[in-house]
């Protein structure tokens, strides 16, 4: 029987995300993600018309940014309580250090390391099957 673990090459590397404006992500993933949302003010579902674009489309995911910002905070509890501190996560106002040794980031170093408590973002882009 196959299990799922979240393998995460970031981690893995001890390689970090750092947006120009100074700002500290885990991963890509959770940078593009934020960033994306910030741009729209953070958007609650259904405050923001998507485009019409082909769902199915690759390209979907690049051309409907709004589906992308819609609702961050509600679809993960890490992505929320980052918005609410995004400023504890910023080197002009925390140092690396500090920042990848705050509550937030150990604990996502935590629930990552079990596929069932990992953040959906790291179980859509890092699962793998062993």
């Amino acid at each position: 029987m196959k299990t799922k673990e979240i393998r995460c090459s970031f981690f893995n590397n001890n390689e970090y995300n750092v947006n120009p404006d100074g700002q500290v992500y885990p991963c890509c993933f959770f940078a593009n993600t934020i960033y994306v949302a910030k741009q729209f003010g953070y958007p609650k579902k259904g405050t923001i018309d998507p485009r019409n674009t082909d769902q199915e489309s690759i390209q979907n995911g690049l051309q409907n940014s709004e589906a992308i910002a819609t609702g961050v905070e509600d679809r993960n509890p890490m992505y929320k309580t980052y918005i609410e501190n995004e400023d504890e996560y910023n080197l002009d106002n925390k140092s690396i250090l500090q920042i990848l040794n705050s509550d937030w980031y150990n604990e996502l170093e935590e629930l990552r390391e079990d596929w069932n408590t990992a953040p959906h973002v790291c179980k859509k882009h890092c699962t793998v099957e062993r």
